[in-house]
């Protein structure tokens, strides 16, 4: 991992934490190697600033965790399903999308066929389908 892509010490707003690829960690989980304070060394021949707290600061200040509110602000369900499941699930889909932000879930599927879909039906009865129920698909790289 990057030690660039790193955050540590300071608050990330909700839409800059992307789960496809990265992670988050529990402070405690981190290594003490990036949370120990570091004493730099001046080049030779340069002296340092005087002052207690020179040198002192730490490269990777702890985090604190926020205070728990016992509610949670994000949902996220992965699950594998046959058709009947599916109709079964969009009740309880559609009950969080009621009590989400904006009125709208975030849904993924993904479908594998080892035989490859037919593009005629998949246009027929994939995409058609929901370009009719005016939902707007963002591209999966």
């Amino acid at each position: 991992m990057s030690r660039e892509r790193v955050i540590l010490g300071r608050r990330v707003a909700e839409d800059e934490i992307d789960l496809e690829s990265g992670f988050l960690m529990v402070p405690t989980a981190i290594p003490e190697a990036l949370a120990t304070p570091v004493t730099p060394q001046p080049p030779a021949g340069i002296q340092p600033p005087a002052g207690p707290a020179a040198g002192t600061e730490a490269v990777c200040p702890p985090l604190q965790p926020p205070p728990p509110t016992g509610r949670r602000t994000r949902v996220t369900l992965a699950f594998e399903a046959t058709r009947e499941q599916i109709y079964k699930a969009f009740p309880a889909i559609a009950n969080l999308a009621d009590k989400s932000d904006g009125g709208k879930v975030r849904l993924r599927v993904e479908g594998v066929s080892s035989a490859g879909y037919d593009p005629t039906w998949l246009r027929n009865a994939v995409e058609e389908p929901l370009d009719e129920a005016d939902i707007a698909r963002t591209a999966e790289e």
